[in-house]
């Protein structure tokens, strides 16, 4: 079940880490390894292959945010707009679950049980990687039709249970998020708690 945050990395401030809500949930998130990292704001090009249903999906999860806004306000004036609005995002959505099941028939993700927050998130995988390593993480979110291609480092990794069974519990903390992803790592946040909360009341 979701919570606030408690398991932020180690070194951010206290305050912070009560500032932000976790879920977990499962995932399909990859990462790689990067030697540097990233400049703050810079346009360098992304270490994953991004295909353009990736892109579109993205482009799509925009559009959905700025027209609910705009929904909301329409549907105080004129609800019979409000809707016909409303059935075109059912149209859109129609569109976007078809672009996931071709993206997922066609591209191999590694699904993870993940915990994820606006501040950063941990995994279980099957390496173990130094603190302070750069990352490039590509995560893609099944139920809502979204992918988002984000950079952080590594605050620990260490065994999980019997160091012999070769998995290890690492936590990321994100690096210099830009303020559309942040939001829209917030809105996917509770969205996610809002539907197992449903979930565990059924």
């Amino acid at each position: 079940m979701s919570n606030t945050e408690n398991s932020d990395p180690k070194n951010q401030p206290d305050r912070e880490r009560r500032e932000y809500y976790r879920v977990n949930d499962a995932i399909g998130l990859e990462y790689k390894l990067l030697d540097h990292a990233p400049i703050p704001g810079g346009d360098e090009e992304s270490p994953f292959s991004v295909s353009g249903r990736f892109r579109l999906l993205n482009e799509l999860n925009r559009i959905d945010q700025e027209s609910s806004i705009l929904l909301r306000h329409v549907s105080d004036e004129d609800r019979n707009l409000a809707r016909y609005l409303s059935s075109q995002n059912k149209k859109i959505d129609t569109i976007a679950k078809l672009i996931v099941s071709d993206e997922i028939s066609t591209t191999p993700y590694t699904v993870r049980n993940v915990s994820l927050s606006e501040g950063g998130c941990s995994f279980i995988n099957e390496e173990q990687l130094e603190p302070k390593q750069n990352l490039a993480l590509k995560l893609f979110f099944f139920s809502s039709y979204l992918g988002m291609v984000l950079y952080g480092h590594v605050v620990e990794s260490h065994p999980l249970g019997d160091a012999s069974g070769g998995l290890f519990q690492t936590n990321v903390e994100f690096d210099d998020l830009s303020i559309p992803d942040r939001q829209t790592l917030a809105r996917y946040i509770i969205r996610r708690q809002a539907e197992q909360r449903r979930a565990d009341d059924e």
